[in-house]
């Protein structure tokens, strides 16, 4: 559990400062700035698969990686900065769109690994590396909620968060997918 609250730590702290980046900077630069630390970090992956160790990204990996994940380090990042790049393209005049799709994904996919590790009793499923309960479900749900109140109406809200809340329990890579379709969603209901 320490470790999850260390990886989650860093990844809502990593996720604020491009949240930032993109509020302060705007979307063109701040899609400049997202694509060379994408390539930058898809180079250092690499490399690191290669069996070549970048010392400062090795103890990162160490701290931040689950045991699984280790043998394609900085995949979930690669996957956040994948889904900011196709955002900041797609939606390059509509940064609320951008960037609660991207709050979403870094606070409700926290809040559900962190409340479902820490006291969650009520599996749904459990499968490879994946295990979802209710409790870690419902935590994304709430949150979903609460941040999307900061960009929309409160039914509008609901609906987007019931898309997260769906796509966070399905195990695939919802580092990539949650921004997506929380943007897509609320360009379609907006």
């Amino acid at each position: 559990m320490k470790k999850e609250v260390y990886r989650k730590s860093f990844h809502i702290l990593f996720g604020i400062f491009f949240l930032l980046i993109i509020y302060f900077l705007g979307t063109e630069i701040s899609l400049q700035i997202i694509s060379a630390i994408f390539i930058i970090g898809l180079i250092v992956a690499l490399l690191h698969r290669r069996g070549i160790k970048i010392p400062l990204f090795e103890k990162i990996i160490f701290f931040v990686e689950r045991e699984h994940e280790k043998h394609f380090p900085g995949k979930a990042a690669l996957m956040f900065f994948l889904a900011a790049i196709i955002l900041l393209h797609f939606f390059r005049g509509e940064p609320q769109l951008v960037l609660a799709g991207l709050s979403v994904q870094i606070f409700a996919d926290s809040a559900a690994a962190l409340v479902g590790k820490a006291i969650g009793q009520h599996k749904i499923f459990s499968r490879d590396h994946y295990t979802k309960t209710i409790e870690g479900t419902l935590a994304c749900f709430v949150v979903a909620s609460i941040i999307l109140l900061f960009f929309v109406p409160f039914e509008i809200a609901l609906v987007v968060a019931i898309v997260a809340t769906i796509i966070e329990f399905a195990p695939i890579n919802d580092n990539l997918v949650i921004p997506l379709a929380v943007a897509g969603a609320l360009k379609l209901l907006l």
